[in-house]
């Protein structure tokens, strides 16, 4: 909306897209990012704009007012991305910690039960808790 406003202004003083960054004291492609809106103009170039294309102070605080508004929608959209993004990512720590306590449930429920001599049983029972210390160990990094 608001690239929208200042193409539309600019165009009707004649002033170039370059011409006018440059004024603006930004790069070219900056403002052509700002026009096509995928950036948003900070309050104090708004203004700054506003003076160059000789808006009076009621339209630039109607620029400035309608910028607000956009950054709160934008904001929240942000927000919303943000809590979308965190909850995916605890959704799949949540798989991964779910996988490892069924690994770890089959090492400790199958290991011992499959030693035909006592010795056989040690080696089990050693080699059980070895590989049942790495699970328990990557488990809490995944706590943290």
């Amino acid at each position: 909306m608001i690239g929208m406003i200042l193409t539309e202004l600019r165009t009707e003083k004649g002033i170039s897209q370059v011409k006018f960054a440059y004024k603006l004291g930004i790069t070219p492609s900056w403002y052509c990012a700002i026009e096509k809106e995928r950036k948003k103009p900070s309050y104090q170039l708004l203004r700054k704009a506003a003076q160059e294309l000789n808006l009076s102070e009621e339209e630039t605080d109607n620029l400035c007012k309608l910028l607000k508004k956009n950054n709160t929608k934008f904001l929240s959209e942000i927000t919303n991305m943000e809590l979308r993004d965190q909850l995916e990512a605890k959704d799949q720590q949540i798989k991964e910690m779910t996988a490892l306590l069924n690994e770890i449930d089959g090492i400790y429920s199958c290991g011992i039960n499959k030693a035909e001599t006592e010795d056989d049983a040690y080696i089990l029972y050693n080699s059980t808790f070895t590989e049942l210390d790495k699970l328990f160990n990557k488990w809490e990094k995944m706590r943290r």
